[in-house]
């Protein structure tokens, strides 16, 4: 009866001891995926201020190329009536 008390206790101390360890390993691997997941945070925040950027350049970009087709449009107008003024 005795010897099978001391079994158990070792098993026990084992036991703990196997839990112990996990729950290190828990705790290391719950801080490196709080750092991995500050750290792509951080990245898709610059990723989406560069996006928006980028957004806004496109924008700026269109509203030049209207304004270059508009003065496209009179310059070819321009021209048009030169050609029958002169012809």
């Amino acid at each position: 009866m005795q010897s099978e008390i001391n079994l158990l206790k070792q098993q026990i101390t084992k036991l703990e001891a196997k839990k112990a360890e996990l729950e290190t390993k828990n705790s290391k691997l719950l801080k490196y995926i709080i750092e991995e997941t500050t750290k792509y945070k951080v990245k898709n925040d610059k990723l989406k201020i560069r996006i928006k950027k980028l957004e806004k350049g496109k924008t700026d970009i269109a509203v030049k190329n209207v304004r270059y087709d508009v003065e496209n449009t009179e310059l070819k107008a321009k021209v048009v009536k030169l050609k029958k003024k002169f012809r």
